[in-house]
């Protein structure tokens, strides 16, 4: 989820509630707040909080709220996590720690640290072009634990996800295999992954869960044309710092997502920044006026 701002860079929470009701009434399973996209790597832990609070308590029980809690600090991640467990969310989403160069015995004891101390379930995040890998070794070890319940694979690699799901067969076949890349979601879903947290389902929630519901209907022709457009509009995403196109996306279909929060570089000019701006409109309208019958 994208985290709007007010002009003045505090949460704007009446947009923030919007886009819960949104995303819930679109047919999304859950909400994944404070996460990349929602750029938690800017906010202090109080504005996490209170980001997570808005949102449980906007979505009311109607889908599990699963938050980030991804913090290089053991106390921080644990102050969130008990926070989202005090709201209500079933589990929260945490990477491994970033900046410093960790070995893999220091990753898993991370890990370890946070998993005895909280009263709440945990999702592994494996984002390793932001993060320190997590290890496969790790990953082998922690979906023993009771309180580990998923991954989140952001890695873009198949062959991860493909070891995940080999994973779970093998020791815990509740264990929910999920892909962060919008541009795999149905490759995913073939190889048997449960589902996807990704960016995308929140600017095109229709569209994502329609791809479910193709995939779950065996319509594969239908879905594969869904799938091949939606990795077009990221292309056009990508072409923006991150997570600003995702942001300029949420504009487009109407939230006022308001400033960015670090300083970005303008591309080159101001017609490359309008044609791509306008590629992605396009782009989104003509996806949703013919697929739903609805403008953007």
């Amino acid at each position: 989820m994208v985290t709007p701002y007010t002009q003045d860079g505090e949460i704007n929470e009446n947009e923030l509630r919007k886009i819960v009701n949104f995303l819930i009434e679109k047919g999304i399973k859950g909400l994944f707040p404070t996460g990349s996209v929602g750029e938690f790597f800017h906010h202090s832990v109080e504005y996490i909080c209170k980001v997570i609070e808005i949102v449980s308590q906007e979505a009311q029980g109607r889908v599990p709220v699963v938050p980030g809690a991804c913090s290089s600090c053991v106390e921080n991640t644990l102050k969130i996590a008990k926070f989202a467990a005090s709201k209500g969310c079933p589990a929260v989403v945490i990477s491994p720690p970033y900046y410093v160069p960790l070995k893999e015995e220091e990753i898993y004891q991370f890990y370890l640290q946070v998993l005895e101390k909280i009263p709440i379930n945990v999702v592994l995040y494996d984002i390793p072009f932001r993060t320190n890998r997590l290890p496969p070794g790790v990953i082998e070890k922690l979906i023993l634990h009771e309180k580990v319940i998923g991954i989140k694979d952001s890695s873009g690699s198949m062959q991860n996800l493909m070891y995940y799901i080999i994973l779970s067969r093998k020791h815990k076949k509740d264990f929910s295999v999920m892909t962060g890349n919008d541009d795999i979601l149905l490759p995913a879903l073939y190889m048997g992954c449960s589902g996807s947290m990704s960016g995308m389902a929140a600017v095109v929630p229709e569209i994502v869960t329609e791809i479910y519901s193709l995939f779950e209907n065996n319509d594969h022709q239908k879905a594969k044309e869904l799938q091949f457009r939606v990795a077009e509009i990221v292309k056009l995403i990508e072409k923006f710092p991150f997570p600003v196109g995702y942001r300029i996306a949420m504009s487009i279909r109407g939230f006022e997502v308001g400033p960015h929060k670090q300083v970005v570089v303008p591309l080159p000019n101001t017609s490359e920044y309008s044609r791509i701006y306008e590629k992605m409109r396009n782009a989104l309208e003509n996806l949703l006026s013919e697929e739903t019958g609805l403008n953007v």
